[in-house]
């Protein structure tokens, strides 16, 4: 199985959400969107991981703009239709669990974003608490 992950299921449901949304707006003229779930193996630094990763055919992100996506507040919508707070958020609530998110993109071939929580582990097999 992919394991367990430390966080409010409605918490970690969310940045899931947010990231799928975000992603599939960049699908103007149509595209697919792609939710993927895996389990990475652990290091002797790093506990094993799972990885939830939300990709897009869509038109993809620039550059320039890539740089700056998890910044709060920033957003290339029109005054009035965004708050340049959803990737912010998701941020936060996957970094505050003790995960990383990243974005993977080229214009014109889509977008991944990977969401990686650290998977709980016991040695009895029984939810930790």
């Amino acid at each position: 199985g992919l394991g367990l992950v430390f966080g409010i299921t409605l918490v970690v449901g969310v940045a899931q959400v947010g990231v799928g949304a975000i992603t599939g707006l960049t699908m103007i003229e149509g595209g697919t969107l792609t939710l993927r779930t895996s389990r990475e193996a652990g290091d002797e630094d790093e506990g094993s991981a799972v990885v939830i990763e939300v990709g897009d055919t869509g038109q993809g992100i620039p550059p320039e703009i890539r740089e700056r996506i998890f910044d709060p507040f920033f957003t290339t919508k029109e005054v009035g239709r965004g708050t340049g707070l959803g990737l912010a958020v998701c941020y936060g609530i996957v970094t505050e669990h003790g995960g990383r998110i990243s974005v993977d993109s080229a214009v014109g071939r889509g977008t991944v974003f990977r969401i990686s929580l650290p998977a709980l582990e016991t040695s009895d097999g029984d939810l930790p608490l």
